[in-house]
């Protein structure tokens, strides 16, 4: 069996939590490539957040230019910054949301998450008829548990 990707996560894989790479972990795509091996970054953490990691490009000089974000909800290439949602909510599912009482729903835009009402409106630009409140607050990153 021939391995020809390698899956990698960033936060406490690649890199500790000052966001810095451990030793040795630029050379190590290096060496996956010169193995014929494609190495893919895959992490939970939001396009925003990822976007303040420029300081390691030359980490990401090394693996392939698509990187799987938010739990593989966003496709973001390096070299373009383009942002692409491979995986969405199907029109139908967003509706009967919206129909049920009390829901309210958490939603990824421009790479901040939002917690807000769900508010019907007609006229929204998104296909589903749904749109966030204008009374939208930011989804507070859990704590870790104490130790």
């Amino acid at each position: 069996m021939t391995i020809r990707y390698a899956a990698l996560d960033l936060d406490g894989t690649l890199i500790d939590s000052s966001d810095r790479p451990y030793p040795g972990v630029v050379e190590g795509p290096q060496a996956l490539r010169a193995l014929g091996v494609l190495p893919l970054l895959v992490s939970g953490r939001a396009a925003r957040s990822f976007r303040d990691l420029r300081h390691l490009d030359d980490l990401f000089a090394q693996v392939d230019d698509e990187v799987l974000l938010s739990e593989g909800n966003v496709l973001l290439s390096l070299g373009s910054g383009h942002l692409s949602f491979p995986l969405t909510c199907k029109a139908e599912v967003l509706q009967r949301l919206t129909d049920e009482p009390g829901i309210d729903l958490v939603a990824e835009h421009s790479g901040e998450f939002h917690a807000t009402p769900r508010v019907p409106r007609s006229s929204s630009p998104w296909p589903t008829g749904c749109s966030v409140g204008a009374s939208r607050s930011p989804v507070r990153r859990p704590m870790p548990p104490s130790r």
